[in-house]
């Protein structure tokens, strides 16, 4: 599935080195209209893939108990860490620091 392969591509750098959708559908060798056609027909659409892999990343950085919210948040490419906590809130319902604790990675 395209999903994954961006995912998996996503994955294997920095969130500020993540390319936007026209620079991304150039490296896929497609047009933009393409790439978000198949997206669509996946069930998702380039930010929605895109705040997936980012939570996903959350997670597997709250999990390393040495890094702190202010690095995961600079990771994740967020301009302070106050959005990668509104952010987080939203994906999880919880904060960061709370999903820490009742995941038990403090």
């Amino acid at each position: 599935a395209l999903s994954h392969q961006i995912r998996k591509h996503f994955s294997q750098m920095p969130a500020s080195e993540w390319a936007e959708l026209p620079e991304l559908a150039q490296l896929f060798n497609m047009s933009e209209a393409t790439m978000q056609r198949r997206l669509k027909q996946e069930g998702i659409n380039f930010q929605q893939l895109k705040n997936e892999i980012r939570r996903d990343l959350a997670i597997s950085l709250l999990e390393q108990r040495h890094k702190t919210l202010q690095e995961i948040s600079e990771h994740l490419n967020f301009q302070d860490a106050s959005a990668f906590h509104r952010a987080f809130k939203k994906w999880t319902g919880v904060t960061p620091g709370l999903y820490r604790q009742l995941h038990g990675y403090h």
